[in-house]
């Protein structure tokens, strides 16, 4: 798992990980995904679409570059990031310290 890597304080090894294993993602998108869970911050809008599952938002503010790139998201937030941390909007307020 990616974040496994961010844990052990391996952030650049993480996100050259990711970048190989996700190739279409754009690199600002992946980065920003990858701080999001490191410094626990709000994301831009296409991002925090992308963790609240929100894809009507993530249609609508979604640049082509990371449109393209969307199956590799959703196969990165599933299968390398926590579920406690992304999948609904809830989830999200709750990681950011909000309840």
């Amino acid at each position: 798992m990616i974040t496994q890597k961010i844990d052990e304080r391996k952030e650049e090894e993480a996100f050259e990980l990711a970048k190989l294993k996700y190739p279409t993602i754009p690199e600002v998108v992946l980065y920003s995904f990858i701080s999001y869970y490191i410094h626990k911050h709000a994301l831009g809008s296409f991002c925090m679409a992308c963790l609240e599952n929100n894809l009507t938002e993530v249609f609508i503010k979604g640049d082509e570059n990371s449109l393209k790139g969307l199956k590799e998201i959703v196969t990165f937030l599933y299968g390398d990031f926590p579920a406690y941390c992304w999948g609904s909007k809830e989830k999200v307020d709750k990681f950011l310290g909000g309840e």
